[in-house]
């Protein structure tokens, strides 16, 4: 933005430049004519804009006395003399101040070295670590003035820090304990997420229940959760009673706990009744529900939230469904499925994606989490929540690094998680 200044006291008339606090060397003539004055500074400002349009100041000093007998005829030259001088003046000030142009990094990272830096401590598993902690994220939170330090699992949490702002993915009590035990003597490091509301997230029961509760309907779309079960014993597998509860084949075999472990992502699709042999306890069936082949992650981060579509189970027809038997792990049915169109599927209403994604935040009372949704392929008006996973692969949705850091910076500002 220019800001022009021109004051007029009984000396000669002068021109003193200024281009963001350099100044160059003064033009003093004598004027009679407020006028002409008036010409030459509109003649140095618009110099200015033409050779730095994005200059943040500029200052103009004019003071003049009144000489009758100066200029006669010979305005016009003197005007178009001034502004050949004043432009020229106006690059060499450029040229002075922008000869090493720093870089956008560079200007990013020195304004905000002058200001507040948070330090946000991470304690991930070596494998997210590695997958999530990319050079790219670290450097973007940098720019902003969040710096990214690893805590060490071989020191006690209570020798770290200090810290601003927590996050983590572990699960083992001792880690609970020292979370517990290291707020408690740092009240105000903000901690994501705690550790009791997580634990919610490891049942594939008890992270549906919050849906259930949700009552969401947004131009005539719903949202809910496929019919499920929880089999704790072999002998439990009655599917008599299962069918009562309105659950048909195929259904989706789910271990009940959801930990990050690799028991836990043994998923499969069961056909018939003998597919239940290969299952072990305890399991949740789910409704299979075909969906077109197409799996909507919407992901959240604080008040940030993003959904992406990716590829999942084909629909299955019942032609098909007569001809598999048994049971499948999922990267075999996966094999079986057509190759479908994710890149033109259409996405659900944006506002059903923010409104889910609010109202799980709240119910859930956590921050960085998934949500798996599928569309119902009978009614593309029914949209059910399937899965939800705690501090998801962030690293694989487009464009993460601000996205993580945007979040970081509102909670560090706001201090609230």
């Amino acid at each position: 933005m220019l800001i022009e200044r021109a004051v007029f006291v009984r000396s000669n008339f002068e021109i003193l430049l200024s281009f963001d606090n350099l100044s160059a060397q003064s033009i003093a003539i004598n004027s009679e004519d407020v006028s002409l004055a008036t010409t030459i500074v509109s003649v140095f400002i618009l110099s200015c804009r033409l050779v730095y349009p994005s200059c943040s100041q500029c200052d103009i000093e004019i003071r003049g006395k009144f000489d009758p007998h100066y200029y006669g005829d010979f305005q016009f030259l003197i005007v178009m003399v001034l502004m050949s001088v004043l432009f020229n003046q106006a690059l060499h000030l450029y040229r002075r101040k922008y000869s090493a142009t720093p870089t956008k990094t560079d200007m990013s990272e020195s304004k905000v070295a002058a200001a507040e830096r948070f330090c946000v401590g991470y304690a991930l598993q070596p494998k997210k670590v590695e997958t999530f902690i990319q050079p790219s994220l670290l450097d973007n939170a940098k720019q902003h003035g969040i710096d990214l330090v690893p805590i060490h699992a071989t020191i006690p949490l209570r020798e770290q820090g200090p810290f601003h702002c927590i996050i983590h993915k572990l699960h083992t009590q001792n880690w609970n304990q020292q979370l517990r035990e290291f707020s408690a003597k740092h009240p105000n490091t903000i901690i994501i997420d705690p550790p009791e509301l997580v634990n919610r997230l490891h049942n594939r029961v008890s992270m549906l229940e919050a849906v259930t509760h949700l009552q969401i309907s947004f131009e005539n779309a719903t949202v809910g959760v496929p019919k499920q079960v929880v089999v704790n014993e072999p002998e439990a597998f009655d599917f008599d009673r299962i069918e009562e509860m309105g659950l048909r084949f195929p259904v989706i075999a789910k271990p009940l706990m959801a930990d990050g472990s690799a028991d836990s992502h043994k998923l499969c699709l069961v056909f018939d009744r003998d597919g239940f042999n290969a299952l072990t306890v305890p399991t949740v069936l789910q409704e299979f529900v075909n969906h077109g082949g197409i799996v909507f992650k919407i992901y959240v981060a604080g008040q940030s939230v993003n959904c992406v579509k990716r590829k999942s189970l084909a629909d299955i027809s019942e032609e098909k469904l007569r001809t598999l038997k048994g049971a499948l792990p999922f990267c075999r049915v996966s094999n079986l499925s057509e190759e479908e169109d994710v890149e033109n599927a259409e996405m659900p209403p944006q506002s059903l994606i923010g409104e889910l994604a609010r109202a799980l935040r709240e119910a859930l009372g956590l921050n960085l989490f998934n949500v798996d949704v599928i569309r119902d392929a009978k009614d593309r008006r029914r949209y059910f929540v399937i899965d939800i996973n705690y501090f998801p692969g962030y690293a694989k949705m487009p464009s993460y690094e601000p996205f993580i850091t945007n979040f970081l910076l509102d909670v560090l500002r706001t201090k609230t998680a």
